[in-house]
């Protein structure tokens, strides 16, 4: 269920300008969530402190699902702006229209969606109200449906950028780039896997060369167990160790090769994440997030609270309609 919580900061930072300039990237709401249980609308709401209680605060968002679990409807609002998405859906399921509405009920915008005989997206257009072109983009795929290139335009038909994906015999992700207007790598991922399949080493380079490389060991059961992230010098600068329901991070100071920052991260038996903690380097309590869920597993409750006195930094509480 954090993938909710993740999705929702990702739009709460993207959603601060959105009534001040055009969207740039194209955002869809997806069809589902990690949802347990038959949704049929989840409403968030800012947690809000008061007599040194934390309570539901304002409304943030509230999302609408049918009875097969796909989400039809959005609503956002923050400050006194709001954000309407009314999602359509083709007769296969595939998302074929994305309508955005602001408070007045006029539209902000509008994404269509193109898909081929395999049902792979093979375009998408956005407009905004005065329905007019302002960008679209473009899809290709390899003879197994292996997507192997995106580009996106503006509304004059100019590359803006481009996305290119290669396989390797056994159809595992090898290399991925993002190239800028120029045909210029800005950045990409190379990926080294084991015999099976499993990740052991991710490279990220740009034009200038190596960004950072990642390393990881699996136990004998297969299993994440340790991943290191090295910089361009080759120095450690994250390390994360993997146990029972418990992954520790540590984030290096490469200069001085001493640990800056320490998180301890901690899941119940369904893998939710329940408590982390971050730590500076003398390891003071800096920052502690708190997860609660339902009797379900969906997650009803992420705070985020100051490690030096327990003063609310953030939160969000949910509540869960289901069909009966």
């Amino acid at each position: 269920m954090n993938k909710l919580f993740y999705t929702l900061m990702v739009f709460l930072q993207s959603f601060s300008g959105c009534f001040a300039q055009p969207f740039t990237e194209v955002e869809h709401m997806p069809k589902t969530y990690d949802l347990k249980g038959n949704v049929k609308e989840i409403r968030q709401f800012l947690v809000a402190e008061r007599s040194g209680e934390l309570v539901k605060g304002r409304p943030l968002n509230t999302f609408k699902y049918d009875g097969k679990g796909t989400c039809i409807e959005d609503s956002f609002s923050i400050d006194q702006d709001s954000l309407i998405h009314i999602i359509k859906y083709d007769e296969k399921g595939n998302l074929a229209e994305d309508c955005r509405y602001k408070s007045n009920g006029a539209l902000s915008m509008k994404i269509t969606y193109k898909y081929d005989d395999r049902g792979n997206k093979i375009e998408w257009c956005r407009y905004f109200s005065d329905e007019k072109l302002d960008g679209r983009g473009t899809f290709k795929y390899d003879e197994k449906g292996h997507e192997i290139e995106s580009c996106s335009y503006d509304s004059n038909g100019n590359l803006k950028e481009r996305h290119t994906h290669k396989y390797d015999r056994k159809g595992y992700l090898k290399k991925w780039g993002k190239y800028n207007t120029n045909r210029k790598l800005e950045w990409g991922h190379t990926y080294k896997r084991n015999s099976k399949g499993r990740i052991k080493e991710c490279t990220c380079k740009s034009y200038s060369g190596i960004i950072w490389k990642d390393k990881y060991e699996y136990d004998t059961q297969r299993r994440l167990y340790k991943k290191r992230r090295y910089n361009y010098c080759r120095k450690l600068v994250e390390e994360s160790i993997h146990k029972f329901n418990e992954v520790e991070k540590y984030v290096y100071d490469s200069d001085k090769n001493v640990i800056a920052k320490k998180e301890i991260t901690k899941y119940d038996n369904l893998g939710n994440e329940i408590e982390k903690c971050v730590y500076d380097s003398d390891g003071h309590l800096l920052a502690k997030h708190t997860h609660k869920y339902d009797d379900r597993g969906n997650e009803i409750e992420h705070v985020k609270t100051n490690g030096e006195n327990g003063g609310l930094i953030y939160g969000i509480i949910v509540e869960y309609v289901y069909y009966e």
